[in-house]
Formats: C-alpha cells, sequence, structure tokens
C-alpha cells in the first residue's frame, strides 16, 4: 500500500489490528520539514500502564549518512505527547527501550558523538517521560559496538546486549 503526504519522501504508519489481522484503523506520522520518517529501524512499545505508546529509532537529517535518536511518546490514538531528538553531526540511532514502573525510560543504541565518526558507540540513556535525559552513557570499547537490547531486572540493575567487533580470542579455540 502506498501513500502520498505531501512532499515527504517517508512516513512512519500505525495501524490497529485485531487478533484475525484486519485493519481497524491507520494513521500516518510524519516530519515534513525533514523529510524522513520518525521511528526508522526502532521500536514501538505499549507504556506500563497501557495508556500510551513509545516509539525509540532514529530521524535522518538532510546531510547523508547522519541521523539523530529520537523518542517520542504518542497517546493511543496516535497523538505526540512528547517528542525529543539527541545527537550530533554524525550517525546516531536507539534500537531498543524499556519503560519503569516510575514512568522513565531506558534507551539503547549506538552513537558517534564521542569524536569517532567512522566506528559507533553503544549508547544508554536514561529518561523521562517528556524525553529530558537524566543520565547517559557510553558503552563498549574502541572499535565498533552497538546496543541492540535493554531489559530491567530490578529497581537497581539494568542489562543490555550489544553487538561488538572490539573482540579478540586469546589462546587455543
Amino acid at each position: 500500500d502506498s501513500d502520498t503526504f505531501g512532499s515527504v519522501l517517508a512516513c512512519t504508519k500505525f495501524y490497529w489490528l485485531d487478533t484475525l489481522g484486519n485493519v481497524l484503523k491507520r494513521k500516518i506520522y510524519s516530519e515534513p520539514e525533514i523529510g524522513y520518517s520518525p521511528g526508522h529501524a526502532g521500536s514501538l512499545k505499549l507504556s506500563v500502564d497501557k495508556k500510551s505508546m513509545f516509539l525509540v529509532g532514529a530521524i535522518q537529517s538532510e546531510t547523508p549518512l547522519n541521523a539523530d535518536e529520537l523518542f517520542y511518546r504518542f497517546d493511543l490514538e496516535g497523538n505526540v505527547l512528547a517528542k525529543k531528538t539527541y545527537g550530533g553531526s554524525n550517525f546516531e540511532i536507539f534500537y531498543n527501550s524499556i519503560q519503569t514502573t516510575k514512568n522513565d525510560f531506558y534507551l539503547i543504541g549506538s552513537t558517534r558523538k564521542y569524536g569517532n565518526r567512522q566506528d559507533d558507540d553503544g549508547h544508554v540513556v536514561k529518561v523521562d517521560s517528556s524525553g529530558n535525559i537524566k543520565w547517559e552513557k557510553r558503552i563498549g570499547g574502541t572499535e565498533f559496538d552497538i546496543g541492540y537490547m535493554v531489559d530491567k531486572i530490578d529497581n537497581r540493575r539494568i542489562l543490555t546486549s550489544s553487538f561488538s567487533d572490539n573482540f579478540k580470542i586469546i589462546g587455543n579455540a
């Protein structure tokens, strides 16, 4: 299915389906001033209280190979409640997220904002429900690292998993 949405090159579509896969409702969301899809390569999840949904991913800039990490929160009808983008002049993207019971969110992805344009660093960010940063951490080594998954273990710990090519086998295999 295709849509024309002004001069926009891409958009994010929300589909509400019944349990048999029938489309009940569809909503298109776009960023016409930028022309690229919010939510590129990210994830959409329902909030803990099941009253809103949140989307993480990247929004591509007009400069080739540059994108900013994004966090959007929507009501269940697809209307924007909060919208934040993060990043610098390089490529940054969030791949996954989890919400806490205190309405904070842990976001995970990759960034090049720490100065190395060639190698990604894993990036974990904690934000409030409006997307304001509470803290952020760079994870990984000196080579290519991407954070893909994040989950909460308990009130004091989170677990992340990443891809890395910063790996050496020492000794006999």
